[in-house]
């Protein structure tokens, strides 16, 4: 029998702050019940603790990169050797500065970027911003240019379910390493 000691998984929401209004979000918060996030210092001492017990940390949001100390705890993670994989949208304030940032941090295993549909129009539906698609497709090709570690996750709704294959193959293009796919 297999008795864990500490949980497998770490799954940390630095912010609920979103940059997308997606129909399928799971974050619980009413944008007028947002909680402050936590500073840098505290993820600081979070992480601190936790650090003898990870064995896989994932980042979230929200959009993890909207925290405003973002890069901060980032190279906290790096300083304290603990490795990561950091879930976005792709829908980055300044792109070539995070990837070439992310290039710096050995930790950063993999980005596992939110693309919800192909045709362009399906992904802008699903996220309520119009042009979310091309700007998340950008980004995916500058991080696999970069040599980072790219996933795709696609949330399966009754709007998109006959999109899967499509999404294989642009992800594929993309320069993705595997596709992903959760029902909603």
């Amino acid at each position: 029998m297999l008795i864990l000691s500490v949980p497998i998984l770490y799954s940390l929401e630095l912010t609920s702050t979103c940059n997308n209004r997606c129909s399928g979000c799971g974050n619980v918060f009413a944008p007028d019940r947002t909680p402050e996030p936590l500073s840098a210092a505290q993820w600081r001492e979070i992480f601190v603790r936790l650090s003898p017990h990870v064995h896989r940390l994932k980042l979230t949001g929200g959009e993890p990169t909207l925290h405003p100390e973002f890069e901060t705890i980032v190279a906290t993670l790096r300083g304290l050797d603990i490795s990561f994989a950091l879930f976005t949208n792709a829908r980055w304030r300044d792109p070539p500065r995070l990837v070439s940032f992310l290039q710096t941090v050995p930790q950063c295993k993999g980005l596992l970027v939110s693309l919800h549909g192909s045709p362009p129009s399906s992904h802008d539906a699903f996220t309520g911003v119009p042009g979310s698609f091309d700007e998340t497709c950008a980004n995916v090709r500058r991080a696999v240019a970069a040599g980072l570690n790219v996933t795709t996750s696609t949330v399966i709704t009754r709007h998109n379910w006959r999109e899967v294959e499509p999404v294989v193959r642009l992800s594929r293009e993309l320069g993705a390493n595997h596709a992903v796919f959760n029902r909603y």
